[in-house]
């Protein structure tokens, strides 16, 4: 198979899994059956790639896009590599990203992040990858988001930004607290598992023919990581 094919193929392939996420009438088939907003699915790793952007969201009444394609690449990511995925799939008037300031009880009301909280510990979960878009402003193509109490060990955020800079991906560790981020800190502060984000810019996730060999990259990228952190 040439170069070209391959990324065709890629192309095709993240194109009709982001379908699960665009089309409306999808969407519209699932509110009326009362289906979950989400889709889950356990792999032979302990390990979860998380997209609870996949479609748009609504933080504090202001509807914010979808960070477009991590959901496919989430689904795309976890087959290829044998992991586990959980994906937003419809909007349900909330964020699951984003930490209700008037709920104080201790206990998580969002129906994304509370699902994938016990799921990390009834199967066992070891890592979760979260996936977000970033902008075009940023000045890396990929940054790894830990928060300032390290939702995931530096030995972890190190291994995963040695395998971007390998391929020339451009990224950062970022430690610094954000308004978001309620999965990584959730998951880590409930049930002490590993957790951190990868913040991509479009270069590095919007399908487009100019973007192929990058989004190739990145894919390549996490695959080393995966491989080298369950040796």
């Amino acid at each position: 198979m040439t170069k070209n094919t391959k990324l065709q193929e890629l192309k095709t392939n993240l194109l009709n899994l982001n379908n699960r996420f665009t089309n409306g009438e999808i969407r519209k088939t699932e509110i009326l059956k009362g289906a979950p907003n989400y889709e889950y699915k356990r792999g032979v790793l302990p390990i979860i790639f998380s997209a609870p952007h996949s479609v748009y969201q609504i933080r504090d009444g202001v509807i914010k896009w979808a960070d477009s394609f991590t959901g496919a690449l989430a689904m795309y990511l976890a087959d290829k590599l044998n992991c586990g995925y959980m994906v937003r799939t419809y909007c349900a008037n909330d964020d699951p990203n984003y930490e209700d300031k008037e709920n104080n009880s201790k206990e998580i009301k969002n129906e994304y992040l509370k699902y994938l909280t016990e799921k990390t510990q009834e199967d066992d979960i070891a890592l979760i990858i979260d996936l977000h878009g970033a902008s075009n402003l940023h000045k890396e193509n990929v940054d790894v988001i830990h928060g300032k109490n390290y939702t995931a060990p530096k030995e972890v955020t190190n291994l995963i930004e040695k395998h971007l800079k390998a391929l020339n991906i451009k990224s950062l560790s970022n430690k610094a607290d954000f308004s978001g981020g309620a999965v990584i800190r959730q998951i880590k502060q409930r049930t002490g598992v590993n957790a951190f984000a990868l913040e991509i810019t479009p270069s590095h996730r919007k399908v487009k023919e100019e973007n192929l060999q990058n989004i190739e990259s990145l894919i390549t990228a996490i695959s080393n990581f995966i491989n080298e952190y369950t040796k």
